[in-house]
């Protein structure tokens, strides 16, 4: 429990204690009035530095254990949608949690026998567990942007860094695409388009490299959110895709159409 425990009354604590233990509850059916609650009582203020704590930690602490980090990050979006708390002082827990959830290797337990491609379930898919942190790390970027001009920033270089870096698995790569496309298609063109060709080039070796199903669907999940993010960028208008941008978006639908079709035929020889 936090430290700062002998500040609450008695009443408050053990109503920090319930949420902990719902969040912590694999099947609790009160999981959702609960953190609908939060997001709504004006009464919480006080326990503000206790949920954002337990967030920090939480997610340290739980890196491969989906559900419990999909329960984390509902909390963070609850505190974010409360429009009673002021959140300016704990920025310092929430982003790096954040950031974590969306870029961090690994965010599950390693199967004993992976299956390809994984079963997809919001509560325990890594992939949309770092689509929505993304999200959220921008909404929390666009929320404070008046107070604090270099957040967003500061977040693009970190999310900027981790596409860049040749070392990251394909993971931290597509969480890194989602947090740049959700910041919104203007970012995406300053600064992410224009290393996008020689991205993709990279990806096209990594997929032509590996025989791995389970390293192929990565990196087919990657191209995928490459090629939405580009779109992203031509629908809104904000530059006209041509040259080898234009070229680089073709290329990426086809690692994606590629290992699709890999896919398609190992589950019809199944």
């Amino acid at each position: 429990k936090p430290a700062l425990q002998a500040e609450l009354s008695k009443e408050l604590q053990l109503y920090y204690d319930h949420i902990v233990a719902t969040l912590r509850s694999p099947d609790c059916p009160r999981k959702t009035s609960t953190l609908q609650h939060v997001a709504s009582d004006p009464g919480l203020q006080q326990l503000l530095p206790y949920f954002t704590r337990f967030i920090h930690a939480e997610v340290a602490a739980s890196l491969k254990s989906l559900p419990r980090l999909a329960s984390t990050l509902r909390l963070a979006a609850a505190l974010l949608a409360n429009p009673h708390f002021s959140l300016e002082p704990y920025l310092h827990q929430l982003l790096p949690a954040l950031l974590t959830l969306t870029l961090g290797k690994p965010l599950h337990a390693k199967p004993a026998k992976p299956s390809v491609p994984p079963p997809i379930d919001p509560a325990t898919d890594h992939w949309s567990l770092r689509a929505a942190a993304a999200a959220l790390t921008a909404r929390l970027a666009r929320s404070f942007h008046a107070n604090y001009a270099s957040l967003q920033p500061r977040i693009t270089q970190t999310l900027l860094a981790a596409f860049l870096d040749p070392a990251k698995p394909p993971p931290t790569h597509f969480g890194a695409i989602a947090g740049l496309a959700a910041l919104g298609p203007r970012v995406l063109a300053a600064v992410w388009i224009p290393h996008v060709p020689a991205y993709v080039a990279a990806l096209r070796d990594a997929l032509a490299g590996t025989s791995k199903k389970h390293r192929r669907f990565e990196i087919a999940r990657v191209a995928a959110a490459l090629v939405a993010a580009v779109a992203a960028v031509a629908e809104a208008g904000v530059m006209e895709l041509k040259g080898e941008p234009a070229v680089a978006k073709a290329e990426a639908e086809d690692v994606e159409m590629e290992e699709d079709g890999v896919v398609a035929k190992e589950e019809e020889e199944e």
